[in-house]
């Protein structure tokens, strides 16, 4: 490490409760003589509750990369600096990577000060088990690169949270169940406000959920894993058993052809069934 250098303390803040703030990081926020921050307005808000004199410097998404290298330039001259993004623990679906990354290239030490996550407070709040979890972030925002992805989780067997706009939420609980079928999941609303709200439902529940009321706040949702083995029955594999079926019924087929298509079905390496194949004869 860096000799003589201030230390980066990467700080956790609440997502909704301020009484949610650490006592740690509350010390931190009022020893520090800079906080770096995603927006100095929300951060402003939250110093002064504290009583905090710290200097605020503003490091948005956008800039984030610039920011980084003054950033830096005063930790080398031994400044202690703090990061906040608005709120939760920075680089969870949250800017801070770059700023990081560059603080880690310049030998500089970095600390983390836990706090609030809505990651973890949806699965503390879970029927699923959570020795292991998926966290997908926010969906892609359009339905064909969302379906696309979706695709690609379906047979993940631990539970999966993901965050979503309110404005999205209908569509995206549609292609969910469209994709990966009707699964139990949990939805959170406005996670530690006033408004909280917490629903155990299946997907096809909070549909007709969301058809009767128009989905207001910030969502987080945790909703169960593929049963182990288990293959999604979506419309894509649907249509390839038939082509399989079809082949056989008219004996219009090769053994590169059926490894292709059980390949698909089944997640088995295509080689691996050509060869079964070609010894079986």
């Amino acid at each position: 490490m860096t000799t003589d250098c201030g230390r980066l303390f990467v700080v956790g803040t609440p997502i909704g409760n301020l009484s949610d703030l650490t006592l740690r990081a509350e010390e931190v926020l009022k020893e520090v003589r800079v906080v770096v921050c995603e927006d100095t307005r929300r951060t402003r808000k939250l110093l002064s509750q504290l009583g905090a004199k710290a200097r605020l410097i503003s490091c948005f998404e956008q800039k984030e990369e610039l920011c980084a290298k003054d950033v830096v330039n005063m930790l080398l001259e031994g400044v202690d600096c703090a990061y906040c993004s608005d709120a939760g623990t920075p680089n969870i679906s949250d800017p801070g990577r770059r700023l990081i990354e560059a603080v880690y290239k310049a030998n500089i030490p970095i600390i983390p000060v836990p706090g609030v996550s809505a990651v973890t407070a949806i699965l503390s709040c879970s029927p699923f088990k959570g020795d292991r979890f998926f966290f997908a972030g926010f969906l892609p925002e359009k339905q064909g690169p969302r379906q696309e992805f979706l695709r690609g989780i379906k047979e993940v067997e631990c539970p999966i949270v993901f965050f979503e706009a309110p404005h999205r939420v209908k569509r995206a609980l549609r292609d969910v169940m469209e994709i990966i079928g009707d699964r139990s999941i949990v939805m959170g609303r406005e996670l530690t406000k006033i408004h909280e709200e917490l629903v155990f439902d299946r997907v096809s529940g909070l549909i007709k959920r969301f058809e009767q009321i128009e989905p207001r706040g910030e969502f987080t949702f945790c909703m169960e894993g593929a049963k182990a083995g288990a293959k999604s029955e979506d419309s894509e594999t649907i249509q390839e058993i038939e082509a399989l079926l079809d082949l056989i019924k008219h004996g219009k087929y090769g053994t590169r052809e059926l490894a292709t298509l059980i390949s698909r079905i089944s997640g088995i390496k295509k080689s691996t069934i050509y060869n079964l194949a070609v010894k079986k004869g």
